[in-house]
């Protein structure tokens, strides 16, 4: 569906409620405008990256975040390029969050 809008004196622009409707966009929802190469794209906006990774975390069934390596994060170098493991007492912390990540994932999982 396509309608041809005006600005009014102020350079405002309201769309049509109908544009609106056929786009699924709910009468007070909040939206996104942005100026991209000459035109101005409307859209709901985006979730959150942290968010989107954690409802993913919370999907992924216990069995399957069990087989992630305990260190990999703190590793991330030697998972990903080979490269000699670091030593564990530079790691404790990191090891401690994955531990906690992966605790609260199971929580979360149904």
């Amino acid at each position: 569906m396509s309608t041809m809008v005006k600005a009014d004196a102020t350079g405002a622009v309201t769309l049509p409620a109908e544009l609106c409707q056929a786009a699924g966009v709910a009468p007070g929802a909040d939206l996104v405008a942005e100026v991209q190469v000459g035109r101005i794209v409307i859209e709901r906006p985006r979730q959150p990256i942290w968010e989107r990774i954690a409802a993913r975390a919370a999907e992924t069934p216990p069995e399957e975040m069990d087989k992630l390596p305990a260190d990999g994060a703190a590793q991330i170098d030697h998972y990903l390029y080979g490269h000699p493991k670091r030593k564990a007492d530079r790691i404790m912390c990191e090891s401690l969050l994955i531990s906690h990540f992966r605790r609260f994932s199971h929580d979360t999982h149904p």
